[in-house]
């Protein structure tokens, strides 16, 4: 079985990727350690191999990992595993041996914040075109994305509060790649091309499935967006 990790923030685009490698057969990438950041005692080995069992396609184990859940996960793996050195996060890269990455970026960072600051106060996380195979958590239409979004307050603070969090979570991942030495396919999301991910999956030796057809998964409203990065924008140059 080959290993892929996707490594990300929030709202980078990591979904619209994580859908593209699963129409192309690059695995099925999700959360699948979200619900370990919140359990407490478990058997982390045996949760670990049925993962890997349950989520596997086309001969490939792949996951998505938060910068905020990598830290939770490695401890929860230390219980069970040998680490691989003493670099960052041992006991997670002891869990994937011989893995691939992807690193996902958003070079708008301030956008990422704002993005995850609506979905947070709205719950929508997701807009989708219709009822498709691929189907991500919280997801809406773009009619109800719009009405629910539009009602979202303005907040200074959480707004930045939210930016800060999110650099710092590009700062762990630089750092992470830097001190390792694995060498990700490096993904921005202004600029993605998913002949990219194609490309990815050829030299891991993976047989590509049809990708005919447009993705489920679409963009969020953007006039809210709008209206509150010209805000935040003043607020934090009137700070200055």
């Amino acid at each position: 079985m080959k290993f892929v990790i996707v490594c990300t923030t929030q709202r980078s685009g990591s979904t619209m990727v994580c859908e593209d490698m699963t129409r192309f057969g690059i695995g099925k990438p999700n959360e699948y350690f979200l619900p370990w950041v919140k359990e407490e005692a478990l058997d982390w080995k045996a949760e670990l191999e049925a993962m890997k069992a349950r989520y596997a396609a086309n001969g490939v184990f792949a996951v998505k990992i938060m910068a905020n859940q990598v830290r939770r996960v490695d401890l929860r793996l230390s219980k069970v595993l040998d680490p691989v050195d003493d670099g960052p996060f041992p006991y997670f890269r002891a869990a994937f041996p011989d893995a691939d990455w992807v690193y996902i970026q958003r070079q708008d960072t301030i956008n990422q914040a704002i993005s995850h600051f609506l979905a947070i106060r709205s719950g929508v996380y997701h807009v989708v075109r219709g009822k498709g195979e691929f189907m991500p958590g919280a997801a809406v239409d773009q009619a109800s994305a719009k009405s629910q979004i539009v009602d979202v307050p303005y907040d200074y603070k959480a707004l930045l509060e939210e930016w800060h969090r999110l650099q710092t979570g590009n700062l762990l991942w630089a750092e992470f790649f830097r001190t390792t030495g694995n060498k990700p396919l490096e993904i921005i999301y202004e600029t993605y091309d998913e002949n990219s991910l194609r490309d990815f999956g050829t030299r891991l030796g993976i047989s590509l499935q049809n990708s005919d057809g447009e993705r489920n998964l679409t963009k969020m409203p953007g006039g809210r967006n709008l209206e509150i990065r010209e805000r935040f924008l003043s607020d934090i140059f009137s700070r200055l």
